[in-house]
């Protein structure tokens, strides 16, 4: 029974620590703003880490950010390129821009983000704002 025990510990443990040869990982953060006002572009930063072990700068190993967004009155979603504004050794934030909607687009908009880390595709919930 001991011997049993061990051998579940052991292969709990081995998956806990990843052992199928990808090392490290990586997260997102992104505070939406509360609402979005008319006629105003509005800048989204979208800040991407890493942990653990892991090579290379992080703008290398976060690859293809986009970030998507329509409004209440379009189906469709538009890519926004983004801007890398600041990088450090764990961490490295990007800037984009939703430009200046009005009335005529109505009362929201939705948008996400996506990216590659390390080859992998990476996308964030959609989040709702609303346009006043």
């Amino acid at each position: 029974m001991i011997q049993l025990l061990r051998a579940i510990f052991i292969v709990l443990v081995s998956a806990l620590a990843g052992c199928d040869g990808i090392a490290g990982g990586g997260g997102s953060v992104h505070l939406p703003p509360e609402a979005i006002a008319y006629g105003e572009a509005t800048p989204l930063q979208l800040e991407l880490s890493v942990w653990g072990s892991g090579s290379g700068k992080v703008s290398r190993r976060y690859t293809n950010v986009q970030c998507y967004y329509r409004t209440e009155n379009t189906s469709t979603f538009t890519t926004l390129q983004g801007q890398l504004t600041r990088e450090l050794e764990d961490r490295i934030f990007v800037k984009f821009e939703l430009p200046a909607l009005s009335p005529s687009d109505g009362s929201w908009v939705e948008y996400y983000f996506d990216m590659s880390f390390d080859g992998h595709y990476n996308r964030r919930d959609v989040t709702r704002v609303p346009l006043r």
